[in-house]
């Protein structure tokens, strides 16, 4: 069954949340976009979402804080974190938090639709 996938995206850059959202769209998933971490965590816990798109820098908290919350409530969700300061300390930690894909800014979205349809998504 091919089932359409939910896609997270969440960056307080509401610019790329749209070119990300229409590139994704245009390839088929269903796209949630939220600026924060908290609009983020109320749009899993209302929908069902297989996969999120992460900013590093979120203000108060990291993706990976918020990828923590976001599992929580969606327990197998796959994760590409985006950033413009991949040091080795978050490429350690990411892994470590199975992270699928780590991505640096500014996106080019060849470069997020081969990481997208590089997922593996976990009924």
């Amino acid at each position: 069954m091919n089932t359409m996938r939910n896609i997270l995206l969440v960056d307080d850059d509401i610019r790329l949340l749209a070119t990300m959202n229409d590139a994704l769209e245009r390839e088929g998933l269903n796209c949630y976009r939220a600026s924060c971490p908290r609009e983020a965590v109320e749009l899993a816990q209302r929908h069902r979402i297989d996969a999120t798109i992460l900013d590093m820098f979120l203000g108060s908290r990291t993706g990976l804080q918020t990828l923590m919350e976001l599992r929580e409530i969606h327990h197998a969700l796959a994760a590409i974190l985006m950033s413009g300061h991949l040091t080795e300390e978050i490429r350690l930690e990411a892994k470590i938090m199975g992270v699928t894909c780590l991505l640096d800014k500014p996106i080019e979205l060849g470069n997020l639709r081969r990481a997208v349809s590089n997922l593996t998504f976990h009924e």
